[in-house]
């Protein structure tokens, strides 16, 4: 079961979250098409900023994931990701999902992090991590 919060936070903050994950999309894009990692330090930026706002907004569930998908951009800035398409396969995948999972929680007043239950063992097996 999830918990409840309190969503005025979210709702302050959810508008700053959206642009900087759409930040973060573009940026994975552009690193896809030239595989310069300058594109990678911009989308770990991105995602900084998402984590920030989370932490301020208090919900668990995305703070969770927005720290496996920091993980796995340092460990991609690092060099220490051999599966490199399946890296970003699952960076693309949380990015878009991240929005949807927001919106669900505004909606159900409810945190509920196992609905990322998926998304975060992919990311944590392209890390080379237990599920």
């Amino acid at each position: 079961m999830g918990e409840s919060h309190d969503l005025m936070n979210l709702d302050w903050v959810q508008a700053d979250i959206e642009q900087s994950l759409q930040q973060a999309q573009q940026a994975l894009e552009a690193y896809l098409e030239d595989a310069v990692s300058m594109h990678l330090q911009t989308s770990y930026e991105a995602v900084h900023q998402v984590h920030g706002s989370l932490l301020m907004a208090g919900v668990p569930g995305a703070i969770m994931l927005a720290e496996q998908i920091s993980n796995l951009l340092k460990a991609m800035l690092a060099e220490q990701v051999e599966d490199l398409d399946g890296a970003c396969s699952a960076l693309a995948q949380a990015l878009v999902y991240m929005p949807s999972y927001l919106n669900r929680v505004k909606s159900d007043a409810e945190d509920a992090p196992a609905l990322l239950r998926t998304v975060m063992n992919d990311i944590r097996e392209v890390l080379g991590e237990a599920p």
